[in-house]
């Protein structure tokens, strides 16, 4: 529940300003597992609903389950036109699902904030045989800067180094849960390339989208502040925006035992 207690108030940064997932890597997943129109989804920790709605149009049911309420309302409202989506206030260890009743669970960037045991648990309880899992997420390309980026989430700056579990070492979290999740090495990966255009309040507003980030009262956010514009200053292009090389990255498999 912590993870839903954290982004509550991160929930209009994140809507506006978290990258989207590149359409080819949609249509990859699709390509590889064989999935119909008859096939039903659920997305775990679905968020704002920005994967959910690559699938509303293409699957029978994507079933968003989201335990914070203002991120599922978002969805919600994005996307109640849909006859395939439905939306669950529900967490990734008791999703409230059918046993064996749905041919694909999807997590993008959500994977770390899973307790891993009971989740795997839930997983394997509700995938039909021969289900498929998808990890999805969005990495950074650019070291030069995301390494600066990294150098000012510090307490300095009012950045929650305790409470942040997606900075550095979020690569041995990733393998740590790849391994955990699928049969070792038995899963797909592919990378979809992307370029991220960002002016100073999109740079800005995605690094206050995560939740280690101060909030606008806190007494270290105008320290926060000074120190994103003087590395966006550094890397933008005329002082106007910033080139971000980027990716949508892809998991895919079947759980292991």
């Amino acid at each position: 529940m912590d993870s839903v207690i954290r982004f509550l108030p991160k929930v209009e940064n994140y809507i506006k300003y978290r990258w989207n997932f590149a359409p080819e890597a949609i249509n990859r997943i699709f390509d590889i597992t064989q999935l119909t129109s008859d096939a039903i989804v659920a997305d775990i920790g679905s968020g704002s609903g920005m994967l959910a709605q690559a699938f509303v149009e293409r699957v029978k049911q994507i079933f968003a389950i989201e335990p914070n309420s203002q991120m599922r309302a978002v969805a919600e409202e994005n996307l109640k036109i849909y006859p395939s989506f439905v939306s669950i206030d529900a967490l990734s260890d008791a999703t409230g699902l059918i046993d064996n009743s749905v041919d694909l669970i999807t997590v993008a960037r959500a994977i770390h904030w899973f307790p891993k045991y009971s989740t795997k648990a839930e997983f394997q309880r509700i995938l039909k045989p021969h289900g498929w899992l998808a990890i999805i997420n969005t990495p950074h390309l650019d070291r030069e800067i995301l390494t600066a980026s990294q150098s000012i989430k510090i307490p300095e700056n009012g950045w929650d180094i305790a409470g942040d579990k997606s900075n550095d070492n979020y690569p041995d979290k990733l393998k740590e849960a790849l391994d955990f999740y699928y049969d070792s090495h038995k899963f797909f990966k592919f990378d979809i390339p992307t370029i991220q255009s960002e002016t100073w309040e999109y740079f800005f507003g995605r690094l206050c989208s995560q939740s280690p980030s101060p909030e606008p009262d806190h007494p270290l956010y105008k320290n926060f502040e000074k120190a994103a514009k003087e590395v966006f200053n550094r890397f933008s292009v005329d002082g106007d925006r910033i080139i971000i090389s980027a990716a949508t990255c892809v998991y895919l498999g079947q759980m292991s035992n």
